[in-house]
């Protein structure tokens, strides 16, 4: 729906405004339950590796975002088919154990992965979660306790570079400011509850929470909105672990619904102007709720609503989804360094925010999104519950400029056929190639050849030809099949590549890595 904006010059605000209704999907998307398996017990009892619990210093939490845990440097990395860790001598699954004493949960950092299909973790509970990628690196999901296992086949090949410890834990109850959804009826309280995910994810010092929510689009995908000072790199964004539905069964009851949790995301836009970031989400449970959002700037006196997920003041806990209100207040003197119109600010009214909630999208009657969560100004700003400090959102319409291609996509997109790139299925999908080896001057150049659904590049500079194929990629529209286009690709080169295949439509990417000296080849059923 295209709507005229009033024009406004002191917010600049765009000529011509555009809103997207929410929508609701009760197909789970990729998504799959963790498994109960048969537990490794010798493998549990005796890990690889094992850490001492870290010091008092190294558990120093809080701050915006939150630091909910510590990033573990393995004295020695751990490589499968290496030094430290012997490869499988069988097709038989292996598995090896690490251990971080005193966590309450723990996850795996991979480097140099080469895996031939998925890999799979699991802690003392035997509920395995499996896992897989085309990055060459990667963490893996958590698993409760301080002890995680991970099985692995015969031709997978990785090293485990460090252990995240995480040590917050569930915060069950709400206090006189922090107000649990559920003791809450607002009319769209189970909407927006059912686009909120709680967002755990990595950084080279330590592991963050924060808050994010679907946002829907023109054409339907799995986006997911949050904020740039959370969120800002792809390695950050492959990180990512989100908790869905930890939420309250009743009032303060203490217990928590079902969480389903997902993991991964591929990083679409970010921009420090609004603190906006938009993620791809792999998979999505059953029964969510894409946010519809609205260009249209809320004007002075507009009840705003937001669902959150803050941790405590000492960030050794997350609580479960918490509830705020507040009014648009476009009077109030804006804080240094985030000025209007890039941003909203808004009177405290029910509920507060706070550390970990930074990211959740703030939304209109009726569950529109209008801006994300930046964090508070005032005298004290770390007081959120005070009357005197000040909620500020990044805007959404000042945000548009750079999540249109993804919310909005224009339908004549298409790829246009040049040396650099493939053109495939009908022009809809464009590919190009970089290569990097160290090993050859000048590899970065490769011509690219299209045939229809299939294309090639020679890569002149190591084949010493400009008609000598090396690098073969497909796409096939398997709709019909599981509602996806496929990647099919291999090479007949050990050169270190790496491709990107655009849907021009929608603006997807899909981004597919080899090593040096390594040879490689796969379909991609589920690319977009």
């Amino acid at each position: 729906m295209l709507r005229r904006a009033a024009v406004c010059l002191f917010f600049a605000a765009p000529l011509f405004a555009e809103q997207q209704s929410p929508a609701f999907r009760a197909e789970s998307d990729h998504y799959r339950e963790p498994q109960r398996i048969a537990v490794q017990s010798t493998a549990l009892a005796s890990p690889a590796v094992v850490l001492d619990a870290p010091g008092a210093a190294a558990l120093n939490a809080g701050g915006d975002p939150p630091r909910i845990g510590i990033v573990r440097t393995l004295p020695e990395p751990y490589g499968v088919g290496q030094t430290f860790l012997s490869a499988p001598q069988s097709n038989q699954p292996h598995t090896v154990a690490f251990r971080s004493a005193g966590a309450a949960r723990v996850r795996l950092h991979l480097t140099n992965v080469q895996i031939s299909g998925e890999l799979s973790v699991y802690g003392r509970d035997g509920m395995a979660t499996t896992f897989g990628g085309n990055e060459s690196d990667l963490w893996t999901p958590s698993v409760d306790g301080d002890t995680i296992a991970i099985v692995f086949g015969a031709s997978d090949r990785f090293t485990v570079a460090a252990v995240g410890h995480i040590f917050a834990k569930p915060a069950p109850e709400s206090d006189a400011c922090f107000t649990d959804v559920a003791c809450n009826t607002f009319a769209d309280r189970d909407t927006l509850s059912r686009a909120i995910a709680a967002m755990e994810y990595a950084k080279p010092d330590g592991i963050y929470v924060c808050t994010g929510g679907l946002i829907n689009a023109k054409v339907t995908d799995r986006l997911f909105l949050t904020a740039h000072h959370c969120i800002s790199t792809q390695a950050e964004a492959s990180s990512l672990e989100l908790t869905w539905d930890f939420r309250s069964t009743a009032c303060n009851s203490g217990q928590s619904l079902s969480t389903p949790v997902t993991h991964g995301a591929t990083l679409l836009a970010t921009s420090t102007t609004s603190d906006v970031t938009l993620l791809r989400l792999p998979s999505l449970p059953a029964n969510r709720v894409l946010l519809g959002w609205d260009t249209n700037r809320p004007p002075a006196g507009t009840q705003l609503y937001r669902i959150a997920h803050p941790a405590t003041p000492a960030g050794d806990a997350v609580y479960q989804q918490l509830y705020s209100m507040s009014i648009v207040n476009e009077s109030v003197n804006a804080c240094s360094g985030i000025a209007r119109p890039a941003f909203l600010y808004s009177t405290r009214s029910v509920g507060a925010t706070g550390g970990g909630s930074s990211g959740s999208p703030v939304i209109t009657q009726g569950g529109f999104i209008v801006g994300q969560l930046l964090g508070a100004c005032g005298a004290d700003p770390s007081d959120h519950c005070a009357a005197s400090t000040y909620v500020v959102d990044g805007w959404l319409g000042q945000s548009y400029a750079v999540l249109q291609p993804f919310l909005s996509p224009t339908a004549s997109s298409t790829c246009t056929p040049s040396s650099a790139n493939l053109c495939l299925l009908a022009n809809r999908f464009k590919v190009t190639l970089t290569v990097s080896d160290p090993r050859v001057s000048g590899a970065g150049y490769a011509n690219a050849t299209t045939q229809g659904d299939w294309g090639y590049f020679d890569v002149p500079a190591a084949t010493g030809s400009n008609d000598k194929p090396v690098i073969f990629v497909k796409l096939i529209d398997g709709r019909p099949v599981n509602n996806r286009f496929w990647v099919f690709y291999g090479g007949l080169t050990d050169l270190q590549y790496s491709f990107t295949v655009t849907d021009t439509q929608t603006g997807a990417t899909r981004t597919y890595s080899k090593a040096s000296g390594t040879y490689d080849g796969r379909a991609d059923t589920e690319a977009f």
